[in-house]
């Protein structure tokens, strides 16, 4: 999805644990609660750290006017927005989420904008696309959340027609990214000593991050031709230190486990936060390092 995620201290330690049946139940349930509503209030914030992947991701899906192309877990519409744009008079774009908030966002945006843009609140891992019928599929950091990613690809390309092609950015693994693992270092012995590393194939940011797991999942879902690209993207949150703090803990990787801690635990993680990230603040941003990577599939 069009996001960052951090599982809540109840889910950390057996994420997507698999108990229901329903499909990516707790990320469903995860995104219609804080975690969606402090994306929707944090838009523009939001949009700016990861607006340098929207070009980048539709110049790699070899738009043309006319298509049909979906956005998987558009969130709050950035990247729905400017697809619809690329495809012109004849196209038709729409974006699909499990978040009612966001799609609410994205409606009010694309409606601003005089775009016609169906939005759909759908888990695009079992939603019942018409076989054969669309020509691109993009997402940005929208797929690693897939709970059975085998199946999830597969309804994917089942969608797409003969000459179609699915494009997204996934992070790299979790070792990759000191955007996550330099503040995640300081902050989980306060908010989670007792916790274990997580299953770094469960639903979540990395979830793909190693690129031969990530070839097999594509090829197990029955895609053929795929490039996975190296592309570095730091992760350069703007504003004062402050604002930095504030996107690790009010809407960030570990929003949840922030809000369920106790006065005592926050004052210290917000302590421990402005030591770590004093170093790479510039006076206007704090940028940390990052890497994804950017995927094309065929069918």
């Amino acid at each position: 999805m069009d996001r960052l995620q951090f599982q809540s201290r109840s889910t950390y330690n057996a994420v997507m644990s698999a108990e229901s049946d329903r499909p990516n139940a707790a990320q469903i349930d995860y995104w219609n609660g804080p975690a969606g509503d402090a994306w929707v209030s944090n838009q523009a914030e939001m949009d700016g750290t990861l607006a340098g992947l929207v070009e980048p991701l539709l110049d790699a899906a070899d738009l043309a006017e006319g298509m049909r192309a979906v956005d998987v877990g558009c969130g709050c519409g950035a990247t729905t927005l400017a697809l619809r744009a690329r495809l012109g008079d004849g196209g038709h774009a729409t974006g699909v989420d499990v978040s009612a908030a966001m799609l609410a966002k994205s409606h009010e945006r694309a409606t601003a904008d005089g775009l016609e843009i169906d939005f759909l609140e759908s888990d695009a891992s079992a939603h019942a696309f018409e076989p054969n019928s669309i020509d691109r599929i993009v997402s940005r950091f929208g797929v690693m959340f897939f709970d059975r990613p085998d199946e999830a690809f597969a309804n994917l390309r089942r969608a797409l027609k003969p000459d179609g092609k699915l494009v997204f950015f996934c992070w790299q693994a979790r070792s990759e990214n000191p955007w996550m693992t330099l503040p995640m270092a300081a902050i989980l012995p306060i908010l989670a000593p007792d916790a274990t590393a997580p299953d770094p194939y469960a639903p979540g940011p990395f979830s793909l991050g190693e690129r031969d797991h990530l070839r097999g999942v594509l090829q197990r879902a029955g895609f053929g031709e795929m490039s996975i690209d190296d592309f570095a993207y730091p992760m350069n949150i703007t504003g004062s230190l402050d604002d930095a703090v504030a996107f690790y803990t009010q809407r960030g990787p570990v929003q949840s486990l922030f809000l369920e801690a106790d006065a005592d635990a926050r004052m210290r993680v917000l302590a421990v936060l402005r030591e770590i990230l004093a170093p790479h603040h510039d006076g206007e941003r704090v940028a940390l390092e990052g890497n994804t990577y950017l995927v094309t599939a065929a069918p």
